[in-house]
């Protein structure tokens, strides 16, 4: 039977690939899971319509200065997406401790820019269809 949720959230596997760091030339792959929540489509189409407009917003710039005000909007807005959407994790160490969710450990995880591509490509996986099919 199907249960409509209101909030749908699901683990999902998130797969870094990053250099090795002791081998050169080489990669390393590591895999954590992640609680999203699926953002519902109202809320998504929003989210789409103001990052167009602050993208907007910085195509039309030309002072240095206010296109790196609209930048860090940008990025502060990206930040609120991620934290709207990341409700938990496991599988994570750090200094040989798990690395527990916080909102401080969360920014912390996202400055590492292969972790924040892999967590991209992870809830583009949980909300394409064919993809969670294949999973079941």
């Amino acid at each position: 039977m199907f249960v409509l949720r209101k909030n749908l959230t699901c683990r999902w596997p998130v797969k870094v690939i990053e250099p090795h760091p002791e081998k050169p030339g080489e990669t390393l792959e590591s895999e954590f899971t992640v609680d999203f929540l699926i953002i519902d489509r109202d809320q998504q189409e929003a989210n789409d319509r103001r990052r167009e407009e602050l993208l907007e917003e910085l195509q039309k710039e030309t002072d240095a200065e206010a296109v790196k005000v609209i930048r860090d909007k940008i990025n502060a807005f990206a930040g609120e997406r991620y934290a709207e959407a990341i409700k938990g994790w496991s599988g994570i160490e750090a200094d040989g401790k798990p690395f527990e969710f916080s909102a401080a450990a969360l920014e912390q995880l996202l400055d590492n820019d292969f972790v924040r591509r892999a967590i991209d490509a992870a809830y583009q996986d949980a909300i394409t269809a064919d993809k969670a099919r294949s999973k079941n």
